[in-house]
């Protein structure tokens, strides 16, 4: 067995993550033979994402490594679904929907360095027309870029790629985190939600009809 090796991976294909966080790391451990107590570390998705998901998600993780005593690490969610198409030949930005024409987004280079940081992006004609000037090879992965592949589809240097995170990616930044001696505070952490949310106040009273 190696680090690269997944011995058990569970994926829901619906919206139901934050109420079965819990029930899917106890079966992923049961199938897997492993205790929690046995675990060199856990890794968190740190984001950005989903206010609530990435709340439900923390929380979990906090619980589980001070119940079991292990360390804890981060690996960015776009990093994470960047690792499906990273290629000699080629860059990735990988997206992660922001809502309306909007999307998280960073850009890797093939080794899987990040080239571009993490942003707030507007699928403008101007950002299309720039992503396709200035890499010669790109593919574009992940749930923010859905709502634009049209605006792609007359580039032939550019590949669309909707795609989901899946956990089995973060296996590779996961454990070099780890071989830095990269833990993180628990007690202290807080997810990168790159901006903050967006609350909204009734505009009646409750009391009211």
């Amino acid at each position: 067995m190696t680090e690269e090796d997944v011995l058990s991976s569970m994926d829901v294909s619906d919206r139901r993550h934050s109420s079965m966080l819990s029930v899917l790391i106890k079966d992923c451990l049961e199938h897997s033979g492993i205790k929690p107590t046995e675990l060199r570390a856990v890794a968190i998705g740190d984001g950005p994402g989903s206010y609530t998901g990435l709340r439900v998600g923390a929380s979990t993780v906090k619980g589980l490594c001070y119940g079991a005593d292990i360390p804890l690490v981060r690996v960015s969610s776009l990093e994470t679904l960047a690792q499906q198409y990273l290629h000699a030949d080629q860059y990735v930005m990988a997206t992660i929907d922001a809502r309306r024409m909007e999307a998280y987004t960073a850009i890797y280079d093939q080794a899987g360095n990040l080239q571009a940081p993490v942003a707030s992006t507007i699928w403008s004609e101007e950002v299309i027309a720039e992503l396709s000037q200035r890499y010669e090879q790109m593919s574009i992965c992940g749930n923010g870029i859905a709502k634009a592949s049209d605006g792609f589809q007359h580039l032939h240097n550019i590949e669309i790629r909707p795609s989901e995170i899946s956990a089995a990616d973060m296996r590779i930044p996961a454990w070099r985190e780890i071989h830095a001696n990269r833990y993180i505070d628990i007690a202290y952490y807080s997810p990168y939600y790159h901006k903050a949310p967006k609350i909204t106040t009734p505009t009646k009273s409750p009391l009211l009809s």
